[in-house]
Formats: structure tokens, sequence, C-alpha cells
């Protein structure tokens, strides 16, 4: 989808609302902070081509203030709200200060819930998930293959986002009424399809073995049998939903997840429960 000019005596060239994305794209994140999250990466990218619409400081100050609120959505799927938002920046003309600055809210309002949720299922969990394990397969077999995967995956998730901002600049304050209903079965389906890919993946790559058994010679009872026999993949399972139950309900880190795994595993292993 390629850039158009909103009107023939537009101000506003392809560089100004190519800048716009380049900004948040290298901006946006380092600025995230605890009170508005991604506020300040939004008005920094949006700055230049406010300020150049409008030589007035004072008015331009008065476009860019009231964003200065809560916003945060994923990185992936932002620069639809962008686009959209630079293309009414530059058809300020057609309405009063207040009704842009409302209008413009309300979209960021509007689409960042269901654009995270998109974003989180279908633009991180699953294809991460899957092209990260697939690198890894590649990795351990001392392939770099594994490291082009990654670097390829990076590549194209930029073009996905110019793509996405182009969209949103294209279609401007209509893609609001033209994705807000059509979202929430999308992110539905979304989710369950990365719940199925996040399953496969617990079973294929996580991996706990117990050696432990109970008695001796022909009557004992060996475990990891009697798992296997039953129900297989299960402590994987358990393994996998105790991480998230960590993120979700405690203040640990990743980090420090990983370090407890480090220390359970070292204790069980030399206490010969798991192998």
């Amino acid at each position: 989808m390629k850039f158009e000019n909103k009107s023939a005596g537009s101000k506003v060239t392809k560089k100004d609302i190519n800048g716009v994305f380049w900004r948040w794209f290298l901006t946006a994140e380092p600025a995230w902070n605890y009170e508005n999250m991604q506020a300040c990466g939004y008005i920094r990218a949006m700055g230049p081509l406010v300020e150049k619409l409008h030589k007035d400081d004072g008015e331009a100050r008065e476009r860019l203030l009231p964003h200065y609120q809560l916003f945060n959505t994923h990185k992936y799927t932002a620069p639809l709200i962008l686009g959209a938002a630079a293309a009414m920046e530059e058809n300020y003309e057609q309405c009063d200060l207040e009704t842009n600055v409302q209008t413009i809210s309300a979209i960021k309002t509007g689409l960042m819930g269901p654009l995270a949720g998109v974003g989180d299922s279908l633009l991180s969990a699953i294809p991460m998930t899957i092209f990260g394990a697939i690198a890894v397969s590649f990795a351990q077999q001392n392939s770099l293959l594994g490291l082009f995967i990654g670097m390829l995956v990076g590549i194209a998730s930029i073009f996905l986002r110019k793509f996405f901002f182009n969209t949103g600049y294209t279609y401007g304050g209509k893609i609001v009424t033209t994705l807000q209903d059509k979202l929430p079965p999308f992110i539905k389906a979304a989710t369950i399809l990365g719940m199925c890919v996040v399953g496969a993946l617990i079973a294929s790559f996580v991996s706990i073995n117990v050696v432990a058994t109970l008695g001796s010679g022909e009557s004992s009872i060996v475990f990891q049998e009697m798992l296997d026999s039953t129900m297989p993949c299960l402590l994987p399972a358990c393994l996998t939903a105790f991480i998230y139950f960590l993120l979700d309900k405690t203040k640990l880190t990743p980090t420090w997840i990983i370090l407890i795994i480090f220390a359970l595993s070292f204790v069980t292993y030399n206490l010969h429960i798991l192998g």
C-alpha cells in the first residue's frame, strides 16, 4: 500500500509521513514508562509533523498535550493507529481543534486494546514460538540457519509494521469503524490457535525425565514409565503452568524464574529424582 497525499495543497510530504513511522519504530519502546506507557513515544513520533502543520508553538502544544495520557498497545500493530492519526492531523482544517483531538483520542482508546490482543496472540506468541523453535532446532545442530531465521523474522516484522502504518494513513479516521466490530472474533480465534500451538510445542520441546523408582528388582515401579502410559507430557505441562503462574501472580522477573528452574533442576538431579 503506497503513500498518498490527502489533499493537493497539503504541506505534508512523503518524508514527513515516513518520519512519523521511523520515529515510532526507533523511540517508542525506549520512551516507555509506567505512568503513561507509550504516550511519550507517540508524542515523539507525531511532534515534528504537528509542528510543521502549526507554526504557532502554542497551537502545536495544544494539539499534542492531550495525548500525553495512557497509551499502550502492541508494537507491531501500533503503526496502524499512528498512520490514522497522521492522516487526521494532516486534515486538521476539516474540523475544529477539540473535535480533531477527541477523534484521534477515540481511535487510540478504541483500537489499542483489540490491536494489542491481535499483536500479542497472532504476531508475537505464535510466530515467535514457531520460528524460535525452528531456529533452536537448527542451532542444536550447529547450523547458522538458526541465526538467519531469527534475522529474517525481525526484518519481516519491519515490513509488516510499515504496511500497517500505510494502511492506517490511507483509511484515516475510517479505520475505527472498519475494524472495531471485526476484531473481537478475530482475536478469539487467534488466541485459541495460539494456545494450540503452545500446547504442541510444550510436548515437543519441554522434557522432564523421572529417574526415581519405588522398590527394587522386578517389582519396582518406574515412575516415568507409569506417567508415559497414563498421561504423557503431564510433567512438562505442569512445569509450564507453574512458570505462567509465577509470571502472572508474582513479581518475579523471567531472570529469577530461570534461576529458580535451574536451582530445582540441580537439586532434583543430585537427589536422583530427575535425570
